[in-house]
């Protein structure tokens, strides 16, 4: 198992997200990562958490050479994620790549408005 591995996870269905609605805007919880962001709408949420996550791995992996400082979020995340229905999954590429990023896509599981 490489060191990466304990925090993200074996990386073959791609990091997982949560965007749920959040009052008038709509947030995107990283299910893996503990990383988050907010936007007006679910694709803005998207956006906004790819682009973030994206420069958060690359200082990560500029500043420390791994990403093991990225931990998943807390148990009750994950676990409050698990019983939600979702209206739809949907896709992207991560550009974030690297031999530090187990990953080349993100799920973005979105729940319904």
């Amino acid at each position: 198992m490489s060191e990466n591995e304990k925090v993200w996870g074996s990386g073959l269905l791609g990091l997982r997200v949560a965007v749920v609605p959040d009052g008038k805007a709509w947030f995107a919880q990283g299910i893996d990562v503990d990383y988050f962001a907010q936007g007006g709408t679910p694709a803005e949420a998207e956006k906004n958490f790819t682009e973030g996550l994206q420069m958060m791995v690359k200082l990560h992996v500029a500043e420390f050479k791994h990403l093991q400082y990225l931990t998943p979020p807390p148990k009750s995340v994950s676990q409050e994620y698990a019983k939600m229905r979702f209206a739809r999954v949907e896709k992207r590429p991560l550009y974030a790549t690297g031999p530090a990023v187990p990953y080349q896509t993100i799920q973005f599981f979105v729940a319904e408005s």
